[in-house]
């Protein structure tokens, strides 16, 4: 789709953040293709796409944000991508901020 950026920073941000996207892509289907799992680009994101993670932030009364993330249910396939990934994907996740 077209790109209408009319500032040079944009333009150099989006450049930026595709190359970076590019790089990040290209890293995942070495490791994996190093690993002997051979799937297109296309099928890893359809693999993942069903993928879920939800945040819960709560305030308490002291002004403490706390962040309750679980994650859905991951179907084998995903689960495979993530484990040759070395990506750990913990089924809860706690953590506070302070304000």
């Amino acid at each position: 789709r077209p790109i209408y950026h009319q500032k040079d920073d944009r333009i150099e941000s989006h450049l930026l953040i595709s190359v970076l996207a590019y790089a990040i892509m290209k890293s995942i289907l070495f490791d994996l293709n190093r690993k002997d799992y051979r799937k297109s680009w296309l099928g890893i994101k359809k693999a993942l796409s069903t993928s879920m993670r939800s945040t819960l932030i709560v305030t308490d009364t002291a002004g403490k944000k706390h962040h309750l993330r679980q994650t859905g249910t991951l179907d084998p396939e995903a689960a495979e991508i993530f484990r040759l990934l070395n990506i750990n994907v913990s089924k809860h996740q706690y953590y506070s901020i302070r304000k």
